[in-house]
């Protein structure tokens, strides 16, 4: 069995992963480009593997069609939006993925997020490097009202670590999970009340066709003045352009991205949004603590293992 490992880096700190692929019989082609695979590059590695383990690199009807043996596509990570399943469905190519593994690493990062932005972290960090010295004083995330739009799995790790911050919380899902909410003392409310009435509001859904622009001028628009706006679920749910205004007229304090709508991110070329001081930006790197990345790969690979010995899949993935 012939398995295409597109994803980079991939088995970086431990290779268990790539050991538990070559123990269970099948040969391994690591991406050895150092960087994300353009479509280019994809399609004229894919045509005889028969699985393939994937990052976020996009897998669009076009690309599939170069792959005449694929059975089994594996996604390192949570995200699925880069996935055509309706081009899967006609292959029969099955889709799996590794939902648990970068939870905890995606909510502790956001609450990092949080934290640089109300404590001017970054701002600091950076004038220091250039020589100034100077004060800021910030906030408290005691005491503030944080809205949490997805409570789903990362959704419910940051209302968690939320608890011991003395925040007041409020959520807003299309499923309500109410005993979640009395568990843990919040309540779910309206996507337009949670908008209105948060000093930090953060963003934990999946994109697809509803989600997109998820984030607008007129969401923008209803947030209180001098809220936060957190974003590390993938970069299409937020509108950068309305987002730029809304840090520029100063409705908003400041915001932190993880994801964009375009990655690489190049400041020169999608945005100004690297340019403004009220914004902390990370290179999609939710997932990338050493645990995180180690449990999606290994996860991902004993899924094609469980695929090749005609196991039972843990994590099978469909999109309604």
């Amino acid at each position: 069995m012939k398995v295409l490992i597109s994803t980079y880096p991939f088995a970086e700190y431990d290779r268990s992963p790539i050991k538990l692929l070559e123990e269970n019989g099948c040969e391994v082609i690591l991406n050895s480009s150092g960087h994300k695979l353009s479509a280019d590059e994809l399609a004229s590695k894919i045509e005889n593997v028969d699985a393939i383990i994937a990052g976020t690199e996009l897998l669009d009807r076009k690309l599939l069609s170069n792959a005449k043996k694929l059975k089994i596509i594996s996604r390192v990570g949570i995200g699925l939006d880069n996935i055509d399943f309706t081009a899967t469905d006609e292959k029969g190519i099955i889709v799996a993925y590794t939902p648990d593994a970068p939870s905890l690493s995606v909510a502790e990062l956001t609450i990092g997020h949080i934290l640089s932005l109300l404590r001017y972290i970054d701002t600091s960090t950076e004038e220091i490097r250039t020589g100034v010295w100077k004060r800021h004083t910030g906030h408290l995330l005691s005491n503030k009202r944080v809205g949490v739009i997805g409570v789903g799995r990362i959704g419910k790790l940051v209302i968690k670590i939320l608890q011991s911050f003395n925040t007041t919380i409020v959520a807003n899902d299309i499923k309500p999970d109410f005993d979640f909410a009395q568990k843990y003392n919040f309540k779910f409310v309206s996507k337009e009340e949670l908008l209105k009435t948060s000093d930090v509001v953060t963003i934990h859904i999946p994109l697809y066709k509803k989600t997109y622009n998820f984030i607008s001028d007129s969401e923008i628009d209803l947030m209180r003045e001098d809220s936060i706006l957190i974003n590390t679920s993938r970069g299409n749910i937020v509108d950068e352009n309305a987002l730029l205004q809304g840090l520029i007229s100063k409705k908003l304090a400041g915001a932190g991205l993880d994801v964009f709508s375009e990655e690489p991110y190049n400041s020169a070329r999608d945005s100004k949004l690297a340019q403004m001081k009220n914004i902390v930006l990370t290179a999609h790197m939710g997932s990338c603590t050493r645990t995180g990345r180690y449990l999606m790969e290994y996860g991902a690979a004993e899924a094609v293992v469980d695929f090749k010995c005609g196991r039972k899949l843990k994590n099978l993935a469909k999109i309604d």
